[in-house]
């Protein structure tokens, strides 16, 4: 959780723990990841199987890998990955957030895409073809909004539908329905059954819920896919397989990730519910004041970690900081009380100017 361009993010967010808490990942969780991938790919190799792996990072992401590229070399190791075909990098939203369900004809979501295909091209020299949304949310307004941003593929959930790729209705955009069996089995290590000849199959993994694992738990849910002689491709290597068919799924009824709860998960309860339409209220205003700073920190707020924080059970792959969610909801509202205080000031400051400089 980063704020550049000289805003007091300690103000608003505990750096320090942020700091601490991305460098044991990098250190152990990422660290193996790529391990695993810079070690299996060649035993694929060997084997005469494929083997490119579909990553994607968010923004915020991205910057800690470069903020600490020097102490814990991340970004050499995925850039050489990027480079050799292993991985795909896939485009997401830049800060992790539910703009995509924003009244605001997915403005906010389609820069937050832009900012991240911006940020793989000038990190990594590639341009992402493919692109997810958070926790894979979908619907025919979001696939709109990724076919208008360039891309020509979307991840998607839709446990209704059989796993595949589909042409999303009156678009060239490509829907791929992950596979939510195959994601479990690869989770657990073991993949039995047999995937039909031809036909690619996506699976989507959160690192997060990895958190803690064995060290050579990525390098064995690789080994066990194959072992049983099934190569592993990338979103954009899937997309191209064919199409099953068409889809649509209505905006009113938008899909998101089953395996945490689906958009419950994170708009479950009031004091969500609440946090969410707070941020999202502010955004007609932050677009109309201009404050590069503001917008900043108005983004860094739209994390689903923080909707996630809020959740009264907790959910899978998040460790809330706070004791609960009524601590958090306390500690959310104090800082969003705020943050809606400048942006009124800078609002009430901006207005009289545009009111003279109208015709």
């Amino acid at each position: 959780m980063l704020a550049s361009g000289g805003i007091p993010a300690d103000k608003y967010i505990d750096m320090e723990r942020t700091n601490r808490e991305f460098l044991d990942d990098a250190k152990g969780l990422y660290a193996h990841f790529l391990g695993a991938v810079e070690e299996v790919s060649q035993e694929a190799d060997k084997l005469g199987l494929p083997f490119r792996v579909g990553l994607a990072p968010s923004g915020i992401m991205l910057e800690l890998v470069i903020r600490y590229s020097k102490g814990v070399d991340l970004y050499g190791r995925l850039s050489e990955l990027v480079k050799s075909g292993r991985i795909e990098l896939v485009a997401t939203p830049y800060h992790q957030s539910l703009a995509s369900l924003y009244q605001d004809r997915m403005e906010e979501f389609g820069f937050q895409l832009a900012l991240s295909r911006a940020l793989i091209q000038k990190l990594f020299g590639v341009e992402p073809r493919a692109a997810v949304n958070t926790h894979m949310g979908f619907s025919d307004g979001m696939a709109a909004s990724v076919e208008r941003g360039g891309f020509s593929a979307m991840v998607a959930e839709a446990p209704d539908i059989v796993p595949g790729v589909y042409a999303v209705d009156g678009m060239n955009v490509r829907a791929i329905v992950r596979d939510r069996r195959l994601s479990g089995a690869i989770l657990e290590g073991a993949y039995e059954a047999t995937i039909p000849a031809g036909e690619g199959r996506l699976a989507v993994i959160r690192l997060g819920t990895l958190r803690g694992s064995d060290p050579a738990r990525f390098a064995f849910i690789f080994r066990s896919l194959l072992s049983q002689e099934i190569g592993i491709v990338s979103p954009s290597d899937v997309a191209a397989s064919g199409d099953s068919g068409s889809v649509t799924q209505p905006d009113a009824t938008p899909r998101f990730d089953v395996d945490v709860g689906g958009l419950d998960a994170f708009l479950g309860n009031a004091a969500q519910r609440a946090y969410y339409r707070r941020v999202a209220a502010l955004g007609p205003y932050v677009r109309q004041v201009g404050d590069r700073e503001i917008a900043a920190i108005w983004r860094i707020l739209q994390q689903v970690d923080f909707l996630a924080y809020l959740s009264e059970a907790g959910l899978p792959g998040y460790a809330s900081p706070y004791s609960g969610w009524v601590e958090a909801f306390s500690v959310m509202d104090s800082v969003l009380s705020d943050v809606e205080g400048r942006v009124g000031a800078a609002y009430a400051r901006a207005a009289p100017a545009k009111r003279a400089a109208a015709p």
